[in-house]
């Protein structure tokens, strides 16, 4: 059986057992404040209805309840005819009576339900007040189609419907159907939801319906207690560092501190744990764990690079001849993955740009920023023409940067080691290695190395002399240098 789409919607629903609670407003008095059209009514006219209006106003509608807050439609008919006999009245008391019709027809309609209806009514209409997109439309069809499955049932559901909400408001249609929804299902049918929430003294078992208003209930509680054994764990943090986590009695906790040992990748102290990562921080973890891999990388390769550095450093001291020249670019290019394409391969510009390639990789591999000025030393050290002493002066530059990527993953293999493989611990590391490390510390080591004192004049000479303040300053960076790589932290 189809809707009937002019079935007039009420603005305030009553339930199916209330039908005549809220009847205050069908009483139209609030429509007492409306301006009459005095134009077109005469004056005696005018004045009787508003005497009526007045009559109504005073009547106490209370006094026509029973009990259980039922509204007695033929008394209050009565009083609303004696009250206003000509005008409002007549209308009020019709409308009364037909309200009195309708709750007679809601309540044999629910007294005719069986257990299976009402349970089947109560799911439908408990559904639909959680559906978010909850419309006037749905509850038509849904009240139709079982209104067609069940005929018996289908004069409760229509008369109903005649007195839900007048809007299209989702949040008045969800109050109508919890409203009528809890007046079908039985208490003991009552979805309840049990959360326990712990306050650290005590356990609370709190209920709360989503299909009956009010706050929570508080049905219980039970006393926390701890366990010796359970008064003092070892957690993990969001970082990887793990921490004593101290709790009383009730299971409150009381403090927290460091296991013995441990080490804070964030602060490079001990850590008290556990560590609060700031928003994004779970995505700055990830980006420090790629640039370990590739520091890794890089590092790796050094051995590589050291040889063919030291081959370019010999042949340029000769003057770099044709064939050994075209030999070392074919060995540069394919180390850094270079194609050179139809370049020729014996061209010195060409050696110079692999040249400043590998030293760029290499710096790349000690973290960002580990000397601003670096791509500008590096292209200062070629011109448009290269010659054997600007590709030599690259190629030393090159094989420092080098050296610098190997100290540099062997430091921040420490300071993985000491704060538990925590990638966070590279943020520390690399702002240290970068107000510390200076290509001309690792040039001069590899001079000394290779007993190369061009090299070592050449350093001396850019700082001003072995007494200058240039070459105080570099020798505590290399101090501090040898203190990064053997423990991964000043």
């Amino acid at each position: 059986m189809a809707l009937d789409p002019t079935i007039a919607l009420q603005v305030q629903p009553p339930s199916f057992d209330t039908a005549l609670k809220p009847i205050s407003s069908l009483l139209g008095i609030a429509g007492a404040q409306q301006q009459l059209q005095t134009g077109k009514l005469q004056q005696t006219q005018l004045q009787g209805q508003l005497q009526e209006r007045e009559n109504l106003s005073k009547i106490d509608w209370n006094k026509y309840r029973d009990q259980d807050g039922n509204l007695d439609p033929i008394a209050a008919g009565n009083a609303a005819l004696q009250a206003a006999p000509a005008f409002y009245g007549p209308a009020l008391a019709k409308q009364l009576n037909d309200v009195a019709k309708d709750s007679i027809t809601i309540k044999q309609g629910l007294q005719n339900l069986n257990k299976s209806q009402r349970e089947d009514i109560g799911a439908g209409l408990g559904a639909l007040s959680m559906d978010p997109q909850l419309s006037p439309a749905k509850v038509l069809d849904w009240a139709s189609q079982y209104s067609q499955q069940n005929p018996g049932a289908a004069p409760l559901l229509m008369t109903a419907l005649k007195h839900a909400p007048k809007s299209s408001d989702p949040k008045e249609w969800q109050q109508w159907l919890i409203t009528n929804r809890n007046s079908v299902v039985a208490p003991s049918g009552q979805t309840t939801n049990t959360t326990l929430v712990n306050d650290g003294a005590a356990t609370h078992v709190v209920q709360n319906s989503p299909y009956q208003p009010g706050a929570v209930q508080d049905v219980g509680q039970i006393a926390n207690k701890v366990g010796p054994m359970q008064q003092e764990e070892i957690q993990t943090d969001a970082l990887g560092n793990r921490y004593i986590v101290q709790r009383g009695q009730n299971g409150a906790i009381l403090n927290t501190r460091p296991v013995p040992g441990s080490y804070n990748a964030v602060t490079s102290a001990p850590g008290a744990g556990p560590a609060m990562l700031p928003p994004g921080g779970a995505g700055a973890i990830d980006d420090a764990q790629k640039e370990v891999t590739a520091a890794r990388a890089a590092a790796n390769n050094a051995p590589i690079m050291h040889d063919l550095n030291r081959q370019i450093i010999a042949e340029a001291d000769k003057g770099l001849n044709t064939g050994s020249l075209g030999a070392l670019t074919q060995k540069i290019a394919s180390a850094t993955g270079y194609s050179l394409g139809g370049q020729s391969a014996t061209d010195y510009n060409t050696l110079g740009k692999l040249l400043e390639r590998s030293a760029l990789t290499a710096a790349q591999g000690m973290g960002p920023h580990t000397n601003a000025g670096l791509e500008a030393q590096v292209r200062a050290n070629g011109s448009l023409d290269y010659t054997p002493q600007a590709i030599r002066k690259i190629a030393v530059l090159n094989d420092a940067l080098t050296s610098g990527a190997e100290h540099y993953r062997s430091g921040l293999e420490n300071a993985l080691q000491g704060s538990g493989q925590n990638p966070a611990v590279k943020r520390v590391f690399d702002q240290q290695w970068a107000q510390n490390f200076d290509p001309r510390i690792m040039r001069l080591e590899n001079a000394a190395a290779s007993g190369d004192k061009k090299e070592i004049d050449a350093v001396m000479q850019e700082l001003g002399g072995p007494n200058s303040k240039a070459v105080r300053d570099l020798r505590t960076k290399a101090a501090n240098l040898r203190v990064l790589i053997s423990k991964g932290h000043l």
